[in-house]
């Protein structure tokens, strides 16, 4: 066991602005893992009425005697701004 004497070394500036960015970068970090994890909930809910779509639009195409059916990226959009969807960037398909 190790006694130190004299007086405590004090805090400078520098080490109190450092304490304060990390516990705002660890509030900021803790943030952004609950939105990301409210946007997958929102995917998983929402996931169902996309499909629903992409059913009947396949079905659509099917029974005019298509044989292929194809998705383009403005489609999603248009489903999306229709029924007020979230932005598909959290959506796994």
């Amino acid at each position: 066991m190790w006694l130190k004497l004299g007086t405590p070394k004090k805090k400078s500036l520098a080490d109190e602005l450092r304490k304060i960015t990390k516990a705002k970068q660890t509030e900021e970090k803790a943030e952004k893992k609950k939105e990301k994890a409210e946007m997958r909930e929102l995917a998983k809910n929402e996931a169902p009425i996309m499909f629903n779509y992409l059913k009947q639009e396949f079905i659509i195409s099917a029974k005019k005697g298509k044989d292929y059916w194809t998705c383009n990226s403005d489609y999603f959009k248009k489903i999306i701004v229709r029924n007020g969807l979230h932005s598909d960037e959290d959506y796994i398909y």
